[in-house]
């Protein structure tokens, strides 16, 4: 299984927006084999930072979904965000 991480900090005002197009997001990525969830989480301290979170059966899943979603891009910023999107992809250690 495959988790990926993605931190991003959405520009004060537009939470709404990026709640929703995230939602977009983990529809477009459930039509795709081996996609298993995705969690959507914010900071209550910090309410304009989240985590997202995508489980996949595989790395092979994974990458192809990316390849044919090419619109959605690690190092392009949509527009109600600022500052770097984190991807978090490595696993150090995982206990089950």
């Amino acid at each position: 299984m495959i988790r990926i991480v993605i931190a991003v900090d959405v520009v004060p005002g537009h939470e709404a927006e990026w709640e929703e197009q995230w939602r977009m997001l983990r529809e477009a990525r459930s039509q795709y084999p081996g996609f298993r969830g995705a969690s959507l989480l914010r900071d209550s301290k910090e309410p304009r930072r989240y985590l997202s979170l995508t489980e996949w059966d595989g790395h092979d899943d994974l990458a192809q979904a990316m390849r044919r979603m090419s619109w959605l891009n690690r190092d392009t910023t949509l527009p109600w965000t600022q500052g770097p999107i984190r991807v978090y992809d490595e696993v150090v250690d995982n206990v089950e």
